[in-house]
């Protein structure tokens, strides 16, 4: 198993994907698989999985460039009483024509067409409304969901681009990538901007350094101002956004961090205790732990 994204409408339903590319939906309150069967998404075609927050899609990086968007509307019914229905065929197809660089196979007065990148990560946006995904060419792809278009390809890496996450507020993107850097990319104009100017293009707006190898998580907290990533260097470090600067690193983990998530609710069970953050890491552990001190 290599990525899992909980569905961000129906309590208790997860998918995964492994080296198979193999989409399988779990039960997560009871940990077994769900008896819907399985979906094949053919070699190379789900290495990592994303589930919309606001309807039921569920995108799968592929190694050719691409990013597969699967309608999985009657899994969540089926969870509800009726008939499951398990996707056959992919709804979407997002292209990043990073593959599309000119004519001619690399003779005189032509260039070489470039491979397409391996779509390392892919995450939506809180509103459900933009897609991104990260690639092996260092490039942050953001399509818009309902039409599929590309609506920007960010610079900024000169690396694989491992993780992202969106801001709560869908504001900004985070990226992290095997640069040991992690990027903070806007794609809205500033509310304090009068509504009569035009809207600035999706740009990079920051850039945090303190890894000592590939970085390959981050998360943003519930209350935006903060964030946290995690990295091959087995550490796990917390930042504040405004500050521009590590506030806390934690150093638990035998091994690199792969996955990072904050307690939706921001304060602990019921709301009312510390803030929480879970890490998973390639040493075999899982670690939650308290991070109200640093980040408030």
């Amino acid at each position: 198993m290599v990525s899992v994204a909980a569905s961000g409408r129906t309590p208790g339903l997860a998918v995964s994907c492994s080296l198979d590319s193999t989409l399988r939906f779990w039960n997560t309150l009871n940990g077994e698989k769900e008896g819907l069967g399985d979906v094949k998404a053919g070699a190379g075609e789900a290495w990592t999985v994303a589930w919309s927050p606001t309807a039921s899609l569920v995108a799968s990086g592929t190694q050719r460039g691409c990013v597969n968007v699967w309608e999985v509307g009657g899994i969540e019914e089926g969870r509800e009483g009726g008939v499951a229905v398990l996707p056959s065929t992919v709804a979407m197809t997002l292209k990043t024509q990073s593959g599309k660089t000119g004519g001619g196979g690399g003779g005189k007065g032509g260039r070489k067409e470039a491979s397409a990148p391996f779509i390392f990560s892919v995450a939506f946006s809180p509103d459900g409304s933009k897609l991104a995904c990260g690639g092996s060419d260092g490039l942050v792809y953001v399509f818009d969901v309902e039409t599929g278009a590309l609506i920007a390809s960010l610079q900024g890496h000169t690396k694989p681009v491992r993780s992202l996450a969106f801001t709560p507020t869908g504001y900004a993107l985070l990226s992290a990538s095997d640069d040991q850097r992690v990027n903070v990319h806007e794609l809205a104009s500033s509310s304090s901007l009068p509504s009569s100017s035009t809207a600035r293009p999706p740009s990079l707006v920051a850039t945090y350094e303190g890894h000592a190898s590939f970085v390959l998580s981050v998360a943003a907290s519930p209350d935006g101002r903060h964030f946290a990533s995690g990295g091959a260097d087995r550490k796990v470090k917390l930042w504040d956004l405004a500050m521009r600067e590590c506030v806390h690193t934690v150093e638990r983990h035998g091994e690199a961090v792969w996955a990072l998530a904050f307690e939706p609710d921001g304060r602990g069970e019921g709301g009312g205790g510390e803030r929480r953050l879970a890490s998973g890491g390639e040493d075999g552990t899982m670690l939650v732990f308290g991070v109200g001190a640093y980040i408030g």
